[in-house]
């Protein structure tokens, strides 16, 4: 399993957690309300200036406890035949893109995880790869061995 913090992420951490109590032993309200407000502009800016969005509570419980399941869906349609592939392909990846958190991916900044929008090129090269025909798949065995192996 791939590690997913590392001493320093700790330390950064354990930093974050001591400044608000910090700012209000020194400053009282308004040492918090400056932290907040500080808080606040750090990720204004990096959303802003880098298109970097800081994960939710929820986010990062479901995404970060195991590196396999890093926002991958997987979806299978199990068919005799498909009458156009490519036309099914596209209408799935046109529809799929207009949910916002599809077209990102994780990315780690100062001990932090946030989401990062894909575009151009990147985004098609993801798209690629997690778009998958495979007509050696007959049973259920070979699907989950396949994912295995993904």
């Amino acid at each position: 399993m791939a590690q997913i913090y590392c001493e320093l992420d700790f330390v950064i951490m354990g930093l974050k957690a001591c400044l608000p109590l910090i700012a209000w032993w020194q400053l009282g309200y308004k040492g918090l309300f400056v932290y907040i407000l500080t808080k606040f502009l750090y990720y204004r800016v990096l959303h802003l200036w880098f298109g970097m969005a800081p994960l939710a509570a929820l986010d990062e419980f479901f995404l970060l406890d195991n590196d396999k399941n890093r926002a991958n869906i997987v979806t299978v349609i199990k068919t005799d035949k498909i009458p156009d592939y490519q036309s099914i392909r596209a209408l799935v990846i046109k529809l799929a893109i207009v949910h916002p958190r599809l077209k990102h991916k994780l990315i780690k900044f100062m001990g932090e995880h946030f989401f990062k929008e894909m575009q151009g090129a990147e985004l098609d090269s993801a798209i690629k790869k997690a778009f998958v025909h495979n007509d050696t798949i007959k049973s259920d065995g070979d699907l989950a061995a396949f994912i295995a192996k993904e």
